[in-house]
């Protein structure tokens, strides 16, 4: 319930086990905790309920059971799920086992629709309604972001010596990036697409980690101060070549790089592996939609 959360105007608040949304632009955003947002919504319902009452007091009543409900939630008898939709982009909850993974968050990427984009008075081109242009549409939209593989990459390099810091990367924007020993991930979509050294993705994540404001604002507490701390000394020490560590990419889409400075000969420390991608991995790819069978034939038809 004390998790920090960052909730903008645009963005959707929900609890599916009551049925509860707080809709977009309906509030102003706010830098605040879980339990912030509940109460805020309590606040919000109580305010006009001495009018309710006088009016009707049967809606008054179950506005008055709903309110209950929202308040227990803060009690947490029993697991709930909270998600902010957000199709700027800009919200954001707190991970309290920070640079750890923490398996009770999960983040998604996608892409707007048009009407999102509208909602954000972002221009968007018009659309052909052909069935054949939408097809190369997709098409055209999938290799802007570079063409999926047909398996997934996962790589892994045992980083051993300090001169490891100088291998190229490739990392693509749907590339997740881990490191065991610091119990470590990255998830997809986080830092972006890059081309850079080993060294310089390290700095990136020990700057989102060890800098982030969310993670190190006013609310953090000492031992959360010293964990992000040690977290950004283990990271120097590897960069140092004073610890040996696994860095592993995991790239569903079969798009990112970490260079074999061995080449043409097999790399000792450097492990690639190509894999099935599993059918969440496809959806969060935008692949389990994409039906264009079909349409080739429907063309020739209309010709």
């Amino acid at each position: 319930m004390n998790r920090e959360v960052v909730k903008t105007d645009c963005a959707t608040a929900r609890i599916p086990e009551l049925d509860f949304e707080i809709p977009a632009f309906s509030q102003k955003g706010a830098l605040t905790t879980i339990e912030g947002i509940i109460d805020r919504a309590v606040a919000g319902l109580e305010q006009d309920q001495p009018v309710r009452r006088a009016a009707d007091k049967g809606v008054a009543g179950k506005i008055d059971e709903f309110i209950g409900k929202l308040k227990q939630l803060k009690e947490v008898d029993s697991s709930f799920t909270f998600i902010i939709d957000d199709p700027s982009g800009n919200s954001f909850v707190e991970n309290p086992r920070a640079p750890q993974k923490d398996d009770a968050l999960v983040v998604t990427h996608y892409r707007r629709t048009a009407q999102q984009d509208a909602m954000l008075g972002l221009e968007t081109e018009e659309t052909d309604e052909n069935p054949a242009d939408s097809v190369e549409d997709l098409r055209n939209e999938v290799k802007s972001g570079g063409a999926i593989e047909p398996l997934g990459t996962r790589i892994t390099l045992h980083v051993t010596d300090p001169s490891d810091m100088t291998r190229d990367i490739l990392k693509s924007e749907t590339c997740s990036v881990e490191i065991p020993e610091l119990e470590f991930e990255l998830g997809m979509g986080a830092l972006g697409g890059k081309f850079t050294t080993l060294e310089g993705l390290l700095k990136d994540i020990q700057d989102l980690i060890v800098k982030n404001p969310f993670t190190l604002g006013d609310s953090s507490t000492p031992s959360r101060v010293e964990k992000l701390q040690e977290f950004g000394r283990k990271v120097y020490q590897i960069m140092e070549g004073h610890m040996e560590a696994h860095f592993i990419l995991d790239d569903p889409a079969g798009n990112s790089y970490l260079q074999n400075v061995y080449a043409p000969e097999e790399d000792p420390e450097l492990k690639v592996e190509h894999y099935e991608r599993t059918f969440a991995q496809n959806e969060e790819l935008g692949l389990n939609d994409m039906r264009t069978e079909g349409y080739e034939t429907g063309l020739t038809s209309q010709r």
